[in-house]
């Protein structure tokens, strides 16, 4: 009988690891991100998008980080 819990659980452990592996697998193909603030801060607006889909050049963005600024954007700068 204990034999039969023993095969059972390895059993258990080996289709879990595979449908974990499996999940890691195809999530490797599927990217997306989900933008859950109210105010959709983190998503571009059709205009915006179309904007700069009909941009003719480059565009170069300068970013100067000088100042009192949090930690965060300090590592930033200093990167």
């Amino acid at each position: 009988m204990k034999q039969s819990n023993k095969s059972k659980d390895l059993v258990s452990l080996i289709l879990n690891l595979a449908i974990v592996i499996a999940i890691c697998y195809l999530g490797s193909f599927i990217f997306t991100r989900f933008d859950l603030t109210s105010e959709k801060r983190h998503s571009l607006t059709d205009y915006s998008k179309s904007v700069m889909e009909n941009l003719d050049d480059v565009v170069l963005v300068r970013v100067y980080l000088e100042g009192e600024f949090p930690a965060d954007v300090t590592r930033l700068r200093n990167a």
